[in-house]
């Protein structure tokens, strides 16, 4: 959790012009900002987790995580295209059909000889006769 607050704290920090720009009551409050969005994420992935959780809590603590970076003034910017979820989730799906397809074609080819091996010895098919 350490890592994840050092890592919000140098992003939010950043997006604001870096350390030279903030002063130090907006450094308190970045750090108060990224303390309240980690301890939000851990207590979401928790209660995903089983353990017991009063979700009022989690909606209390992820509003005042939201208020402080908004009364930072950070914007969250729209990515262009689809999420990145969604492009890892159309990937994986192109692959299961790719890899569905590739049985269907080997479980095809697995007939076709099935089939030749059925035929007796020397048997000739170009000779048959009706």
């Amino acid at each position: 959790m350490d890592r994840r607050r050092r890592d919000l704290v140098e992003t939010i920090m950043a997006a604001l012009g870096g350390p030279s720009v903030v002063n130090d009551l907006t450094q308190v409050t970045v750090r108060k900002a990224a303390e309240l969005v980690v301890l939000a994420e851990a207590t979401r992935a928790g209660m995903l987790n089983g353990v017991v959780t009063d979700i009022t809590a989690l909606i209390r603590i992820e509003g005042e995580a939201r208020r402080a970076c908004r009364a930072l003034g950070l914007k969250i910017e729209a990515a262009s295209g689809p999420p990145r979820g969604l492009e890892r989730a159309r990937a994986r799906w192109a692959q299961q059909e790719s890899q569905e397809s590739n049985k269907a074609a080997k479980a095809a080819r697995r007939g076709k000889q099935s089939a030749k091996r059925e035929r007796p010895p020397g048997h000739d098919p170009t000779q048959e006769t009706d």
